[in-house]
Formats: structure tokens, C-alpha cells, sequence
């Protein structure tokens, strides 16, 4: 269902000068028009998502033995999650981090300041508007700088806590902030690179015919199959990575439920 929905934004940035000019991503736009488009037909019908799975032969995958053999129903969103941030991980090295030198550290450490500054925010608004303090992590950290999987990852937990719909809330604060980043970043980022000449700067020619050879899932999806049979060995890497890491976090969470409730610390499953 979802790619679709990314043709559609890539069809669109395709052919409107504005899009392409400004570099809106895809995604976000194949997404606005869909929200959009279900916001109007609300009258008319609603469309629900069912969230939760039972299946065992799936949330084996991402659920520790105990909880697995308990039957109990997981998130279907998990396994995404973290095959998503797997891929991410492994696209990592130590090489990326040195070509980015000084500016890498810089970085890390505005993002660390900005999360506390929008925790203190988030808190002190929720205060002011007689909501719950939570509701302002909600809207803080948790969502600005960890996006919905974190806002997910960590809503069982909230909800724990009294914060009643806390993954509803964080995937409404975390798309907010994902597609208010994008409609702004882009063009700005975009004005820079064009004003400066930074583009001309980093990209040689033989790379930006390759990027734009490769602008799109289906291109993506044409060039895999290039490769034949080889992607089965990757694709395999993948999975045993995925599981993986799916059972590291949860059972780092699963065993921490063990501890005194002082030293427990619950992370979400992708964290693995």
C-alpha cells in the first residue's frame, strides 16, 4: 500500500517545477495528498489500520521466547521499524564518520542540546495548557529527534504511565515534525546549495548522471535485479542482522524487568 503512495510523490516531484526545484521529498508529498485525501472522504467512510499481530512465525522474529510462547499480540509496525533501522545501521562505518570530521561532532552535540531544549519546551507547555508533563516529551525529544518509531517504540511505556493514546499522539507529533522539516528544509537547504555553488563543488559529472539514473523505487528496483541471484546472500546477511538485533533489545528490556525498579531501563525493541 505504501508504494503507491511513493510513485505517486515521485510522479509528482517529477512534474511540477516547484517540487523539483525545492527538492520536497517524495515520500512527503505522496503522503500529503493521500492524508489529504482521507481527511475528505472522512464524511464518507473512515479508514482504519489494524496495528497489532498475533502470528507467530512474525513475532518470533522480534519478540523474546517468553513472550513469544505467551502468545500475547505485538506491534506490526515492529518488524519494520527494525529492518529500517538495521539497514541504516549497517549503511554505517567508521570511514562516514571521519569524511564528516569536526562538523559530525558539532552535530551530535546541537542535536543533544536541541532534545533537552525541546523536552523543557514540550514540558513546560503541556504545564500551561493543564496537560499531562508526558504529553510534552511526547511532543519533545522523543518525536523531534526519534521520529515515529521512537514514538511508538516508547508508547506501551508511556501508556503505562498514564498517558492514555501515547502512540496516536507521537505519530501525530513525529509526522509533524518529519513533514514541517521537509517543506522547509529542502528549500532552504536547496537555496544554499544553489547560492554557494556546493552542488557543482561535491558531484562530479559521472555522479550526477548516476543519481539521476537512479531517482526512484522502481530504477532502485530495475538495477537490483541486475544482480541476479547475488542478492539473495545480502538479503540473508539482512535477516540474521535483523533477528539479531530484534532479540537483543528485547530481551536487554525483558531481563531489566527483573532488576530493582530503580535500576530498570526499558528500551524499545529496535534499539538492538
Amino acid at each position: 500500500m505504501a508504494i503507491p503512495v511513493l510513485l505517486l510523490g515521485e510522479f509528482c516531484a517529477a512534474k511540477i517545477a516547484a517540487l523539483r526545484w525545492t527538492n520536497v521529498p517524495a515520500p512527503v508529498v505522496g503522503g500529503l495528498l493521500v492524508a489529504l485525501a482521507v481527511l475528505l472522504f472522512r464524511p464518507v467512510f473512515t479508514i482504519e489500520f489494524a496495528t497489532k499481530i498475533n502470528a507467530s512465525w512474525l513475532t518470533r522474529i522480534f519478540s523474546t521466547e517468553a513472550e513469544w510462547k505467551e502468545g500475547a499480540q505485538q506491534s506490526l509496525i515492529l518488524p519494520f521499524m527494525v529492518a529500517f533501522f538495521t539497514c541504516l545501521g549497517l549503511n554505517a562505518s567508521w570511514k562516514l564518520v571521519k569524511q564528516g570530521g569536526v562538523q559530525v561532532v558539532v552535530v551530535l552535540m546541537l542535536g543533544l542540546l536541541l532534545g533537552v531544549v525541546q523536552n523543557l519546551v514540550g514540558a513546560g507547555l503541556a504545564f500551561m495548557f493543564h496537560l499531562q508533563p508526558l504529553m510534552g516529551l511526547v511532543c519533545g525529544s522523543i518525536t523531534l529527534l526519534g521520529g515515529p518509531s521512537t514514538a511508538l517504540g516508547f508508547a506501551p511505556l508511556l501508556e503505562e504511565n498514564g498517558l492514555h493514546d501515547a502512540g496516536l499522539f507521537g505519530v501525530a507529533a513525529a509526522t509533524f515534525g518529519i513533514v514541517t522539516s521537509s517543506l522547509i528544509g529542502g528549500p532552504v537547504a536547496t537555496a544554499l546549495i544553489r547560492a554557494r555553488g556546493l552542488a557543482e563543488a561535491v558531484l562530479s559529472e559521472d555522479d550526477s548522471k548516476v543519481m539521476q539514473a537512479r531517482a526512484g523505487i522502481l530504477p532502485d528496483l530495475g538495477a537490483l535485479r541486475l544482480f541476479g541471484l547475488h542478492v539473495i546472500l545480502p538479503v540473508i546477511i539482512l535477516l540474521i542482522c535483523f533477528k539479531a538485533g530484534a532479540s537483543l533489545g528485547a530481551m536487554v528490556t525483558y531481563w531489566m524487568t527483573f532488576l530493582p525498579k530503580f535500576f530498570q531501563l526499558k528500551f524499545p525493541v529496535y534499539m538492538g
